[in-house]
């Protein structure tokens, strides 16, 4: 189900209400295309013509009671051109992302609700209300930009509890917003220009959030500024690798802000800001009444050639 333009008019927006369920699940048993809900703005050009800026991406607006999607299905806003992306905004009771496919047209592909800038249109912002929400092996919320633009923010409030889990050595599940990505096959999409840009904020409200082999971050892998991760919650376990990080590469280091009653970090749990080239680290602003690190788990703001970060603790 897709709303695109590929002229300078905008693409229309997708609204659904369904009372009781959304399900996407399942391939196309003749070509392994998976499933999608999305909206879109394409470049295009002919041989002889100039390219044509198309007009920005339509809104997508979702709700329902529950809404669960697995084997690489994805709810996405996405620029393809110069004009800037959607906004993706969700209201469900329940959440629950699962896993993705291989071996689909485009490869790998991790089940997700997501909103993507692929050359100079920024990408747009998630909203997501829900009671709980679950993300599993691989299952990914995150606004990304992979051209030069800006990456917009994402918003969670989860009234009773988030969880992300992953199988080690298997896909990772994680909310993010990032530029540049290093994993990004720039030639199969016909991207060449430089990554620039900044990427968005995270903000996650809920009473419980754990994070099991899985992560919260926020990171720029081009040239700008990563963005602001912010966790307000009672309770927040780490476990098993478990991570709240915000990386950069050249640019100003992202801050991470925590405000819980409870912080555990066990079995090589991290919260980390990086930066990883010539750019300044960010700091780490931790309020927590109850706080345990354990089996080699840190709390740590790194920088190889610019100032680290600041670290405070309130407890």
């Amino acid at each position: 189900l897709q709303s695109r333009t590929f002229s300078p008019a905008p693409s229309g927006n997708v609204t659904i209400h369904a009372a009781d369920s959304i399900q996407m699940d399942g391939l196309s048993p003749t070509t392994n295309a998976f499933n999608v809900i999305a909206t879109a703005t394409f470049f295009t050009s002919g041989a002889s013509a100039p390219p044509v800026k198309t007009g920005r991406s339509g809104n997508l607006t979702v709700s329902t009671r529950q809404l669960m999607m697995r084997d690489g299905s994805y709810i996405a806003a996405t620029s393809f051109g110069d004009a800037p992306a959607g906004d993706l905004k969700l209201n469900a009771d329940s959440v629950e992302l699962v896993g993705g496919a291989t071996q689909t047209p485009v490869n790998d592909v991790t089940t997700g609700l997501i909103s993507v800038g692929y050359r100079r249109g920024n990408s747009g912002t998630i909203s997501l209300n829900t009671r709980t929400l679950q993300l599993t092996d691989g299952g990914t919320i995150s606004t990304t930009h992979l051209g030069s633009g800006n990456a917009g923010s994402v918003t969670i409030n989860a009234s009773e509890s988030i969880q992300l889990a992953s199988q080690i050595g298997g896909r990772y599940s994680n909310i993010s917003s990032t530029l540049g990505s290093l994993t990004f096959n720039r030639q199969f999409y016909n991207v060449r220009e430089l990554v620039t840009g900044n990427a968005g904020d995270v903000t996650v409200n809920t009473p419980s959030l754990r994070l099991d082999y899985a992560g919260v971050g926020v990171g720029n892998y081009g040239i700008g500024a990563a963005g602001t991760l912010k966790i307000n919650a009672d309770s927040i376990r780490l476990v098993n690798g478990g991570r709240v990080s915000a990386s950069t590469f050249s640019g100003e280091g992202g801050n991470i802000k925590l405000q819980a009653q409870t912080l555990i970090l066990r079995n090589l749990s991290e919260i980390a800001t990086d930066a990883n080239s010539s750019g300044n680290g960010g700091n780490i602003t931790i309020s927590a009444p109850f706080i345990v690190g354990l089996g080699n788990s840190n709390i740590i703001a790194n920088a190889e050639e610019g100032r680290g970060g600041n670290i405070q603790i309130t407890t």
